[in-house]
């Protein structure tokens, strides 16, 4: 066994023991102990707490830093919750699971279900985005595009948890053919849109800076024609809401070329996304480098102004 592997073994035991001694607390206890450890896991992780406040200074340059460090406090409170929350999933039951994430509108993916092309879920990093993903999955047939943790026997761990709830999973590689047949079948296809790509994408804005961003939603709509529905998450003390958006636009919108097409639709619901975060900040997962490869953009324009003008 290989040192690296060694070292992914005894994550994974640790992750177990913590979820076997989250098990026996209740749902209320959970908050009061994230309520209290939050500003020590803030304080533990130096670098990430620097990452939170640097990025909420890029999304909300006009805020004085009095309230962004507001924001910044209530974000850890609740991503430490969030975490917590995770480390209940493998007893989680289903009456836990529709008792503590409640549909708003549900109506709205209804109709678009209705209209037997299959449906693509567009969602973000908000809230507890695990609990609204199983709960949708408990009620509707979802497939979710994934990304492979790098430890694999946490990898096997969460992906099991998720599959109990009825949730088919997808991987990246596997995204384009198989999220078409599902498609065909009239499922759901849900992809979290607002990570960082670190290689490929377009860059979008998101809070007016370059964002390197994934287009297989918009790719998968244009091929598919299959309505596109997104999901907010929003906490509201122990409970997440979900409300279903679903998103308006004809083709005759959109510019000819199928590349353009792809980027203007991914621009569309990055503004979506962003309005979600607006409106409820202390929701969206701030220590994620999601302007990593903002240089690179700002490379690549400055690049297309160059040649732009040597060929006047």
């Amino acid at each position: 066994m290989s040192m690296r592997t060694l070292k992914y073994f005894f994550e994974f035991v640790l992750v177990r023991t913590l979820t076997g001694l989250f098990g026996l607390l209740s749902w209320k206890n959970i908050e009061s102990l994230s309520r209290l450890l939050a500003p020590l896991i803030c304080f533990a992780v130096a670098s990430r707490r620097r990452l939170v406040l640097a990025n909420l200074k890029l999304a909300f340059p006009e805020l004085g830093q009095e309230r962004r460090d507001e924001i910044a406090r209530e974000f850890w409170r609740r991503v430490t919750l969030t975490t917590f929350e995770w480390l209940r999933i493998s007893v989680l039951s289903k009456e836990q699971l529709e008792s503590c994430a409640v549909f708003e509108n549900p109506e709205v993916l209804d109709v678009a279900l209705r209209e037997g092309r299959g449906v693509l879920l567009h969602s973000a990093h908000l809230g507890n985005w695990e609990l609204g993903a199983l709960r949708i999955s408990a009620a509707y047939p979802v497939a979710a595009v994934v990304r492979v943790q790098k430890n694999p026997f946490l990898d096997r761990w969460h992906n099991n948890n998720r599959r109990r709830f009825g949730m088919h999973l997808l991987t990246h590689h596997q995204a384009i053919k198989e999220t078409q047949e599902w498609l065909k079948n009239r499922g759901c296809v849900g992809i979290l849109m607002d990570q960082n790509l670190y290689k490929g994408g377009v860059f979008v804005d998101f809070f007016g800076i370059p964002a390197a961003t994934t287009t297989l939603t918009a790719l998968l709509h244009l091929r598919t024609a299959s309505p596109i529905v997104g999901v907010h998450v929003r906490r509201e003390g122990l409970r997440q809401i979900l409300r279903f958006e679903r998103l308006q636009a004809t083709a005759q919108e959109f510019p000819q070329s199928k590349t353009e097409r792809a980027h203007e639709l991914t621009r569309r619901l990055t503004a979506q996304i962003e309005s979600w975060v607006r409106a409820h900040p202390e929701d969206w997962l701030w220590g994620h480098n999601r302007w990593k490869r903002r240089h690179e953009a700002a490379a690549i324009n400055a690049g297309s102004k160059n040649l732009a003008a040597h060929e006047v």
